[in-house]
């Protein structure tokens, strides 16, 4: 503790007389006194608090290093983290993979409907649903910290090893979760910086070209319209979400539905050029091909996923594309075949019997029609379990899956 402000004349006065030796021990005693002094108006958010935080973190654990780091500024997190050196050895290395596990947790753990229960970033994103704008909400700056974070491990790893490994994890698991809450202007500037930093990636591509999917989804471009109609000459307002499926395009207001299809297939033939095996662009390349009325072809690359061994998720979604596929070419056999494997696949689904009972109606089979109708309307405690509805933020493995491996990966 400082010394007592009265004790000071004291000091003055044996300095005044005192001997050699003494006088040294008195200076001894008044460095300690301003050390003390300094060290209790030290600035609480500096490299060292935010390292304990950072080893003190349990990772998916909304705990005390959460709440504290949570409430740093982004000026004082970035102040902090520039101190560190560079990742090249195995201490810093693993410190970093941490932090990117402790400010990912605070982003996921902190995550709102309506945004973030965080200290909030300058703008808002406008809240849309069903086409129209219902409010705003904001971001979190914990995003930006982690991309810097990665990106240092991949300017201390040039040539690719752990620390680029590690960063190729996070800036996949990021976008993955960005992409599950719909979080566009977050994960446009995701795509962007690991585009940047990693170079070409295959899932990064794979994300890239499913946001361009939802954004020639209907929603999306009757908000688009709707919004140009309303602003005439002036430009649509910048950024906007959707609320009960968010879906955030930024202030690059998407294009209308050919140009988004047209990125959307631009992107999954690039992730297909690079890994022919990823069996999901491939299938959104079919789904892409077939909203734009090319069914020949789009039933031609989910024939090739589907001739794989494929998970539950991306073997549903296959099947009921190509059944739809298969009914627009005519053949309403191979249709039914494609919609009863994905009812098996998803015995609680609803999607694929209301195809089998739309087909059925189309073929004039009165008997086939309500039989898939009354399964539907069958009391379920459970809600049922349908992926189609969210098949434009979901991806196979999972962001949470994704998450989890990071989680474990980084803090073995």
């Amino acid at each position: 503790m400082a010394p007592r402000i009265h004790a000071l004349p004291r000091i003055r006065c044996l300095l005044a007389g005192a001997a050699r030796p003494c006088r040294r021990l008195v200076f001894a005693v008044i460095v300690v006194a301003l050390t003390q002094v300094l060290e209790a108006r030290q600035d609480p958010h500096d490299l060292k608090a935010w390292m304990t935080a950072v080893r003190d973190h349990t990772p998916g654990n909304s705990d005390e290093p959460v709440a504290r780091i949570a409430t740093w500024s982004e000026r004082e997190l970035l102040d902090a983290i520039r101190r560190l050196p560079p990742a090249r050895d195995a201490d810093t290395l693993q410190l970093v993979k941490r932090a990117l596990v402790l400010h990912t947790d605070i982003a996921v753990l902190r995550h709102r409907v309506a945004g973030y229960d965080l200290p909030p970033m300058p703008g808002a994103t406008t809240v849309v649903g069903d086409g129209l704008r219902v409010g705003e909400s904001a971001g979190t700056y914990h995003w930006e910290v982690a991309r810097k974070l990665a990106t240092a491990l991949v300017d201390a790893d040039p040539l690719g090893r752990d620390g680029a490994i590690a960063a190729r994890a996070w800036f996949r698991a990021g976008a993955a979760i960005l992409q599950r809450w719909g979080e566009y202007p977050e994960l446009n500037v995701q795509l962007d910086r690991g585009a940047s930093v990693l170079g070409a990636d295959v899932i990064l591509l794979l994300y890239e070209g499913t946001k361009h999917q939802d954004y020639a989804s209907p929603t999306i471009q009757a908000y688009i319209e709707r919004e140009r109609g309303a602003a005439g000459a002036q430009r649509a307002r910048p950024g906007l979400a959707m609320a009960a499926r968010p879906s955030r395009p930024d202030s690059r207001l998407p294009g209308t539905v050919i140009d988004e299809r047209s990125l959307a297939e631009t992107a999954f033939r690039s992730a297909i050029t690079r890994d022919p095996g990823l069996v999901e662009a491939r299938i959104r390349l079919g789904h892409v091909l077939g909203d734009r009325g090319e069914h020949a072809d789009a039933v031609r690359e989910l024939r090739h996923a589907l001739g794989g061994s494929l998970g539950s998720f991306l073997d549903y979604y296959a099947s009921l594309v190509l059944g739809r596929e298969e009914q627009a070419l005519g053949h309403a056999d191979l249709a039914v075949a494609a919609y009863q494997h994905a009812a098996v696949r998803y015995p609680k689904a609803q999607s694929p019997r209301l195809a089998l009972s739309q087909l059925a109606l189309l073929r004039a089979d009165r008997g086939d029609v309500h039989l898939p109708l009354l399964e539907i309307l069958r009391p379920r405690p459970d809600g049922g379990d349908d992926p189609w509805w969210e098949i434009l933020r979901v991806h196979e493995p999972s962001a949470e899956t994704l998450l989890g491996a990071m989680r474990r990966a980084f803090t073995q």
